[in-house]
C-alpha cells in the first residue's frame, strides 16, 4: 500500500469529501480505500482504467472512514480489472456514493413488535455503489460547435 494514506491529491471542493467533482491528470492514478473494497481509477490519453478487488473483513469491526492517496496500489491485471477507451478523456470528472438499484430487504436477528401509534427509526448498512461519471469531450465538442441537427 502507498505511505501517503489520508491525503486526497484530486481537486476538489472540500478537502474532507472523497467524492464529488475532481479532476485527474494524464497518467495519475487515484485510490480509494473503503475498509472491504480497495477502488482504483487511472487515466490515461484515450482509456480510464479501473481496478477494484473486495476484501472479507469481520462485519462487526466498524469503520467510518476512507482512505485516498494518489499513486500505486496493490492491485493487479488479476484482480478486477476494466479498460473504458475514449477518443480522449477529459480531465473531469464526478464520484458518487450511490444506494443500490435493487430492493433491499433487511431482516433483524430478533424480531421487532412495533406496538400500535408507536414509531421508531431503524438503522441499516448497506453495500457501498459508487457512480463515476467522465465528461464528454465528443459530446462538449459537438455542443459547442452547434453541430447538432
Amino acid at each position: 500500500m502507498n505511505t501517503n494514506i489520508n491525503q486526497l491529491t484530486l481537486e476538489t471542493s472540500s478537502s474532507t469529501k472523497w467524492w464529488g467533482e475532481m479532476t485527474l491528470a494524464v497518467g495519475k492514478n487515484q485510490v480509494w480505500d473503503f475498509g472491504t473494497l480497495l477502488f482504483s481509477l487511472k487515466r490515461q490519453q484515450r482509456e480510464w482504467q479501473v481496478h477494484y478487488k473486495h476484501f472479507n473483513l469481520n462485519p462487526e469491526a466498524e469503520r467510518n472512514d476512507v482512505s485516498t492517496w494518489c499513486g500505486e496500489c496493490d492491485l493487479t491485471d488479476a484482480d478486477n480489472f476494466k479498460r473504458f477507451v475514449f477518443s480522449r478523456t477529459h480531465k473531469d470528472l464526478i464520484i458518487t456514493p450511490i444506494l443500490p438499484d435493487r430492493n433491499l430487504v433487511a431482516k433483524p436477528i430478533v424480531s421487532i413488535t412495533l406496538m400500535l401509534e408507536e414509531q421508531i427509526t431503524l438503522y441499516i448498512s448497506a453495500a457501498l455503489w459508487l457512480r463515476v461519471r467522465v465528461k464528454s469531450p465528443t459530446i462538449e465538442s459537438v455542443k459547442n460547435n452547434k453541430t447538432i441537427i
